[in-house]
């Protein structure tokens, strides 16, 4: 079977992995890896849970052995071990000056990129009713997309805004990512 994924540089627990056999021995089940590899950082526990933090990335195939005293079972697994996602946004900071009640809403495009193709992300505001954020996908483009980037559209309502300066805040931010981003 496929396990989640663990994430380079980062707490992995998993498991147990499987525990379908009968108890016979007396000291209990022994749990072994009888073939392949763990992710470099991985251990398997004697309960039969995997735990530490991968340190290199790739495919891993291993073969967990369950030896319960009266019988063993075999069972391979394939876990990938991957760098954390990241998330890099341009520009880093959005500008604008306008009139006083001035109408026309002003729009600005931010790019987001990041290490990991298809990766999906999301955008929080700190609430200031004169912006408003719209994702295009939502996601990274995929690996080959004609694409590099996807695009968070920022649109500011002058009409709304007091009179002064003006300040706001948005969150981008991706599961189990190295840091969230504020513009």
């Amino acid at each position: 079977p496929q396990l989640p994924p663990a994430l380079i540089g980062r707490e992995y627990s998993g498991g147990p992995l499987f525990a379908s056999t009968p108890v016979c021995a007396p000291h209990g089940v022994v749990w072994s890896v009888a073939g392949g590899q763990l992710p470099p950082g991985l251990t398997l526990n004697p309960s039969g849970s995997l735990t530490g933090s991968a340190t290199q990335p790739g495919a891993w195939r291993f073969l967990v052995r369950v030896d319960a005293g009266c019988g063993a079972i075999d069972k391979e697994y394939v876990l990938e071990a991957l760098p954390a996602p990241v998330l890099d946004v341009r520009p880093a900071e959005l500008r604008l000056s306008t009139v006083l009640g001035r109408a026309a809403p002003q729009r600005f495009a931010l790019r987001v990129a990041g290490n990991q193709p298809g990766l999906a992300y999301s955008v929080r505001t700190d609430g200031s009713p004169w912006l408003a954020v719209r994702q295009r996908a939502g996601a990274l483009p995929a690996a080959g997309a004609a694409l590099s980037a996807d695009l968070i559209d920022v649109s500011v309502d002058a009409a709304r805004l007091l009179p002064g300066e003006s300040r706001a805040m948005l969150r981008i931010s991706c599961w189990r990512g190295v840091s969230d981003v504020e513009v």
